[in-house]
């Protein structure tokens, strides 16, 4: 096997210990955006909250950076899915890898600009913008130097990490998506 070759326990093992720092991670996060005094809340989620037609009106009605940072992120979720399933070192995978960076780093820049809903400077989501603007550059340098690993580790941190935990946890209550769609 050469060294750019991954066995398949290799690839398990490395999943099964993302997503288990994952979830550590996402409590974290919960916790630091909703407070430990309101856990409780959560459980009772069900009885306050209840699906509707969406409310576009509140989208409308957001920040320019809000809005900025919904058109990007929700592309860059759709090409970085395209990009994790479809063939890799292809002239295509390149040409989306380098739109991908664009918008990953566009939606990162206009997060810094959304404020905490909660009050207070800090919104615990610059976590993940601060991991974005590091990784994004890092990442292009792996590709670049040929390092496949290596480059396929950070990005699919950055997918998993930065896109679908980042984005699960913005349907938390209180947060303007919980609102569009639950609240």
């Amino acid at each position: 096997m050469s060294s750019q070759e991954v066995s398949t326990g290799d690839i398990a093992r490395g999943v099964a210990i993302r997503v288990l720092i994952g979830t550590a991670l996402t409590a974290v996060l919960v916790v630091m955006l909703i407070g430990p005094g309101n856990l409780g809340h959560l459980a009772s989620m069900g009885s306050g909250s209840r699906l509707h037609g969406p409310r576009w009106d509140l989208l409308a009605q957001a920040s320019p950076a809000i809005k900025i940072h919904l058109a990007t992120v929700l592309a860059a979720v759709v090409l970085a899915t395209v990009q994790m399933i479809g063939p890799k070192g292809r002239t295509l995978h390149r040409i989306l890898g380098w739109t991908l960076a664009v918008l990953l780093v566009t939606t990162a820049v206009t997060a810094m600009f959304i404020h905490n809903p909660q009050g207070g400077l800090f919104n615990p989501f610059q976590i993940f913008v601060a991991t974005t603007l590091i990784t994004v550059p890092w990442g292009i340098i792996a590709a670049r130097r040929h390092e496949v690993r290596r480059h396929a580790r950070m990005m699919s941190g950055l997918y998993f990490g930065a896109l679908i935990i980042a984005g699960l946890l913005t349907f938390l209550p209180g947060r303007l998506l919980w609102r569009v769609f639950l609240g």
